[in-house]
């Protein structure tokens, strides 16, 4: 006995157009006093007819099962790719509405604590609303790359870099990088049986792997003046005292991607690691950019306050931070006393800068450094620091080893980088 072959077409009731379909088949089959089956048969039959095999042959029902293979395939995908729009949209609405909720909770926490109202109050809707969808669009491409990260917060638009993100260096780590990257030398001075050499090169590790062993410290300096005389200075960074010791070995491979740059950026991250005692908010919430300087006539005493000020009528030109808000690739890097306290998010503010990324790019512009001694004196320490914070995240992001060429701007003081073998 043949085998059956069974075709289910599943007709949904949210589905406007199935239900109509359906309908037809019902009126029709009725009509003709026939069974479903027998009726949609005949439909296929009439729709493949005139073709080169009879329908009653098993030639022309295996035809005929390809042809309504695919057209059901193709009514799948267009479907599929209906549903995805529509999912995109929703999800798009959903943005702009949490993105709107954002903006008048943070202008609600911002006049909290201030009399200075006269630019809050004149506030409309229209600008809520737009501001809101504005920036919801603008940040796309950020969103979509930065939403990837484990310390994404969906509901802040922003990453979220705390303690349980960073870590202090593992030495056992650098030392094993270390060793994978100088191996090939290591193994040359086996070869050559040439023990001195092979002693120093690990000496020379020693140098990065123990940092807190006096003795050590004094041998690898010592072996490093030997065979890399140019690379150890006092003061010198030590992972560009690495870099000049592969340099001198012939270790180094500077074409983009290669296995040499992957392990050098991983030793020298692990070298620099630091574990930090802080959240880094790290945001497109266009709440944020509002907020970006805290409010003028606070009545906790005034920090952190400029043109910038949203509520600032002292300066002929304020509120310009909307304009970040809305371009493609502005994020704000901030942080708070209390990160337990939402309101401080959007009211009292201790340290920002602003950032600008375009995703594949691969070119880091960043700002000035404002903290709460009112400008920013005493803030590079902090600016190098979330810098390398936010490298570290596009690196891993983007899916790029972490090196990164910084190039002075405006006097010197901010920063313009560039990951290397990745601009385009």
């Amino acid at each position: 006995m043949a085998e059956d072959r069974v075709i289910t077409l599943r007709f949904q009731e949210w589905k406007a157009m199935d239900m109509e379909l359906y309908r037809m088949l019902e009126e029709g089959k009725k009509e003709r006093g026939l069974s479903m089956p027998v009726y949609v048969k005949g439909i296929l039959r009439k729709h493949f007819g005139g073709r080169e095999h009879g329908m009653g042959t098993d030639a022309g029902m295996d035809e005929c099962m390809e042809r309504l293979r695919e057209i059901v395939h193709g009514e799948l995908a267009s479907q599929s790719d209906m549903i995805a729009g529509m999912l995109e949209r929703i999800t798009e609405g959903q943005i702009i509405e949490q993105a709107e909720q954002n903006i008048r909770q943070a202008l609600q926490d911002y006049r909290k604590h201030t009399t200075q109202t006269e630019a809050l109050d004149d506030v409309s809707d229209t600008f809520i609303r737009n501001l809101a969808r504005d920036s919801s669009f603008a940040k796309r491409e950020l969103r979509e790359l930065f939403s990837r990260s484990p310390v994404w917060d969906e509901k802040l638009d922003a990453l979220v870099i705390n303690g349980t993100r960073t870590h202090d260096p593992d030495y056992d780590r650098v030392r094993s990088l270390a060793i994978e990257i100088l191996y090939p030398a290591i193994e040359r001075a086996e070869i050559d049986t040439d023990k001195d050499r092979y002693h120093k090169i690990y000496n020379a590790i020693d140098f990065f792997s123990y940092p807190y062993n006096g003795c050590m410290q004094e041998a690898g300096i010592q072996a490093l003046n030997e065979i890399a005389p140019k690379a150890y200075e006092p003061g010198k960074k030590r992972s560009r005292v690495f870099k000049a010791l592969c340099v001198s070995l012939g270790m180094t491979d500077e074409t983009a991607g290669s296995e040499f740059q992957k392990l050098y950026a991983q030793f020298a991250d692990e070298l620099s690691a630091k574990q930090i005692s802080f959240k880094l908010y790290v945001s497109l919430n266009p709440a944020h950019f509002l907020t970006m300087s805290n409010p003028k006539a606070d009545s906790r005493g005034c920090t952190l306050t400029s043109c910038h000020s949203f509520n600032s009528t002292d300066y002929q030109y304020n509120n310009g931070c909307s304009g970040y808000a809305r371009d493609h690739v502005s994020f704000i890097a901030f942080t708070v006393d209390d990160p337990d306290n939402p309101e401080l998010l959007n009211n009292r503010k201790t340290t920002r800068q602003v950032f600008a990324y375009k995703p594949g790019n691969g070119l880091l512009l960043q700002s000035r450094m404002y903290n709460t001694s009112g400008g920013t004196h005493g803030a590079q320490g902090d600016s190098k620091l979330y810098r390398d914070l936010i490298q570290r995240e596009i690196s891993m992001l983007e899916g790029v080893p972490n090196l990164w060429k910084t190039y002075p701007y405006c006097g010197g003081h901010e920063g313009c980088v560039i990951p290397k073998g990745k601009v385009k």
